[in-house]
C-alpha cells in the first residue's frame, strides 16, 4: 500500500492510483500481453485504466487502490464494479473485464458481465485461469454445437426413414 503525501501532508490519491496501475500494467507485460493504458485526462474512455491484448481475447482492466482502513470498502468496491459494469457496455467487442482491488478483502462477483475480481498478487495467475476456462467454454461450446448438429442430422434422417417405411409399406400393399 503506498502512502503518498503532497508538501501539506495530504495522500495524494491520483498519484496512488497511477503506480498501482502502472504496476498492474507491468505484472502483464510479464505475461506477454499487449498492455495500453489509458491516460489520466482522456475522458473518452470512460474510467477504464487498462485495455490488453491477449491471443483473441481483448480485456478491460481497472485498477482501485483503496485504504485499509476505508471502513467502507465493501461498499466502494460494488459502486465502483457497477459503473465498471457500465463502461464495459460501451466496448461490445471485449471478451471480459478485469477489476483489480487493493486490499483484496471480497474476492466474489456477481454480474452479467464476465469480469474476474482479483488483485494486485494474485492478477497473473487468476487472469490466466480466467482465460483457460475460457478456452474451456469455447471447446464445450463447440463440442455441444456438434452434438446438436448430429441430433439435427440424426432426426432428419429418422424422419426420412420413416417416409421410406411408410412408402414402402404402402408400395407392398398395391402390389397385394
Amino acid at each position: 500500500m503506498f502512502k503518498v503525501t503532497n508538501s501539506t501532508g495530504i495522500k495524494s490519491y491520483i498519484f496512488k492510483g497511477n503506480e498501482f496501475e502502472e504496476k498492474v500494467c507491468y505484472k502483464l507485460i510479464l505475461l506477454d500481453m499487449g498492455v495500453n493504458k489509458s491516460k489520466e485526462t482522456n475522458q473518452g474512455d470512460n474510467g477504464i485504466d487498462i485495455i490488453v491484448s491477449y491471443k483473441d481475447y481483448t480485456f478491460l482492466v481497472q485498477c482501485k487502490n483503496y485504504d485499509e482502513d476505508n471502513a467502507n470498502h465493501g461498499n466502494a468496491v460494488r459502486d465502483n464494479i457497477m459503473k465498471f459494469e457500465s463502461a464495459m457496455s460501451w466496448y461490445p467487442q471485449i471478451s471480459f473485464g478485469v477489476f483489480v482491488v487493493e486490499p483484496a478483502r471480497s474476492r466474489s462477483c456477481g454480474s452479467p458481465y464476465k469480469i474476474l475480481l482479483t488483485d494486485y498478487k494474485n492478477i497473473c495467475e487468476d487472469v490466466m485461469k480466467f482465460i483457460q476456462n475460457l478456452e474451456s467454454s469455447k471447446d464445450l461450446n463447440k463440442v455441444i454445437k456438434s452434438v446438436e448438429d448430429l441430433n439435427k442430422l440424426i432426426l432428419k434422417n429418422s424422419i426420412t426413414l420413416a417416409e421410406i417405411k411408410k412408402n414402402n409399406s404402402k408400395t407392398s400393399k398395391r402390389i397385394d
